[in-house]
């Protein structure tokens, strides 16, 4: 894979070579970051994939495959996005580091054509590989029939409620209604229990809830004892990943969505402990538990170089963590080795770190413009190998950032890692976009203020809205922290209201959603056809 130094230099001269032609039309979506597969070859068996990663308008892919003689390779694909649509070349590698081997820069090695992939929202789209035809592509999403009993807490009175997300409800002028916590558990049978509640309007309600077919899909009715009370009503919700998206009607019938983020996970089968569950940061955050990481495309610190290398991609949802690592054989074929875990506690130390992931090389898969094949792992015993991932909550400085982690492939010492920027922006330029933001109201002191914020303006020390009345900074009382102060006016000498936060660029801090970045994408999965 290339690094973000050569991907960002790629990427510059395409958009100014097409700049006086296109203009960039901003997308209702963002296509999530993780594990794609093609529909019609998800058949239960290794094959062919896609590690998707978009950040902005710029994305960069990583594809699985096969060559013709059978042997596992990697291709890669970086560009700007145009609207919905990405056509770049397919490039090849060669003569990078292997498992255990010395520190070593791969080099290009042709590319077999063009690709061109299209998104219809975030988790479904379109591929069409050099010497083939265009196919369907979705998110690969764990559908883990254990679902019930491994992730959620038994009942709506346990301790750790199971899962635990923040919604924004949006009416279809796309105003802020309300802003929810959400809590799911198991209930009898089965059943799930949704408890929903609000710092604004004051709401709290309990729902029962069915699991429709899909994945992690739901539908909900108010409890007797609270139905006639209760605003919402016809509920359902998907969580897809870190997300979580659905519909519900208010009392006057109007339909609202829900645009909301998972935030923790409680007990994973009474085994391991999660919290600050998908907070994707670039900027720092703080967790006593092993965390989340940020998925998508993570590289070795100390291969930063500037030059094509190695890549990692990492995908991990609920209790399962998915690996992808793009590498190379000691004569210097590009090739990769994958696998999957259930996370949980070791079972020698009896801690939640680190994690060990078995992976392995395979043989025989489908090749570009040739016919369906399954593979098959490759028997060779040096083949197959383990990779220890950690990412921890605490570090040297107590606090640590959910994009940043140590690695241990086989043959290796342990080494950092770090998410890898497609953008290279400063902390305070991920700022820049849309937000919904929770101020605690002090001018007079009540129910909290929920006001949409967007940011243009930014610089190395703060972020200002575009009117004025809401401004970022470092919290002088612990630099580890942001605050936003919400001002009576545009010259910002009154506070009526403040939001402290470890804000992250991706999705959002407990009272902050980022709702577009700074090009005008919506930044979750956009319309989702429910079930």
């Amino acid at each position: 894979m290339n690094n973000s130094t050569y991907l960002r230099a790629t990427v510059t001269a395409s958009v100014l070579a097409l700049s006086c032609t296109v203009a960039w039309a901003a997308r209702s979506f963002t296509p999530q970051a993780g594990t794609w597969a093609v529909t019609e070859e998800l058949d239960g068996k290794p094959g062919r994939g896609l590690a998707i990663d978009v950040q902005g308008n710029t994305l960069f892919m990583q594809v699985f495959a096969y060559e013709k003689n059978g042997d596992a390779t990697f291709y890669t694909a970086t560009a700007r996005m145009e609207g919905t649509t990405v056509t770049a070349p397919l490039m090849r590698y060669k003569a990078g580091r292997s498992f255990g081997g010395s520190a070593q820069d791969a080099v290009e090695d042709g590319s077999p054509g063009m690709v061109t992939v299209s998104f219809s929202n975030g988790i479904l789209g379109s591929i069409r590989f050099p010497g083939e035809e265009e196919k369907r592509i979705e998110r690969f999403l764990i559908n883990d029939p254990d679902f019930d009993d491994a992730v959620l807490a038994p009942s709506p009175e346990a301790r750790n409620i199971g899962k635990t997300s923040k919604w924004l409800l949006v009416d279809q002028g796309g105003n802020f209604v309300d802003f929810l916590g959400a809590g799911l558990s198991k209930a009898e049978g089965k059943n799930y229990r949704l408890s929903l509640s609000s710092r604004f309007s004051g709401y709290r309600a309990s729902y029962d809830c069915q699991r429709l077919s899909g994945v992690q899909s739901f539908s909900c009715e108010a409890l007797v004892s609270d139905a006639a009370t209760s605003p919402y009503a016809d509920l359902k919700f998907q969580m897809i990943g870190p997300e979580v998206v659905g519909t519900l009607k208010n009392s006057s019938g109007d339909v609202l969505e829900i645009a909301g983020v998972q935030r923790a996970m409680g007990f994973l089968g009474g085994a391991v402990s999660l919290c600050g569950m998908y907070e994707y940061a670039y900027m720092p955050a703080g967790c006593d538990q092993w965390q989340m990481p940020s998925n998508g495309t993570w590289v070795f610190a100390d291969e930063l170089t500037g030059r094509p290398g190695r890549g990692i991609s990492v995908d991990v949802q609920d209790k399962v963590a998915i690996l992808q690592i793009f590498n190379y054989l000691p004569d210097g074929r590009s090739t990769f080795h994958m696998g999957s875990a259930v996370i949980g506690r070791n079972p020698v130390t009896g801690t939640i770190n680190p994690r060990i992931v078995p992976i392995q090389r395979y043989q025989g898969g489908r090749y570009l413009g040739g016919p369906a094949s399954a593979a098959a792992p490759v028997s060779d015993g040096q083949e197959a190998g383990a990779a220890v991932i950690e990412f921890s909550g605490r570090n040297e400085d107590r606090i640590a950032p959910y994009v940043e982690g140590t690695f241990q492939l086989p043959g290796e010492e342990v080494k950092p890692v770090k998410r890898l920027d497609l953008q290279g922006l400063t902390p305070f330029s991920r700022l820049a976009g849309e937000w919904a933001m929770a101020f605690s109201n002090a001018v007079p002191p009540g129910a909290p203020i929920l006001r949409k914020v967007r940011f243009s303006s930014t610089d190395e020390a703060s972020a200002t809205s575009d009117d004025g009345l809401v401004q970022c900074t470092k919290n002088p009382y612990d630099l580890q922290r942001y605050v936003c102060h919400l001002y009576v006016d545009a010259t910002r000498a009154v506070v009526q209201g403040s939001l402290y936060a470890r804000f992250n660029g991706f999705t959002a801090d407990e009272d902050a959603i980022q709702l577009k970045d700074q090009f005008a994408n919506w930044r979750g999965v956009g319309k989702i056809a429910s079930e």
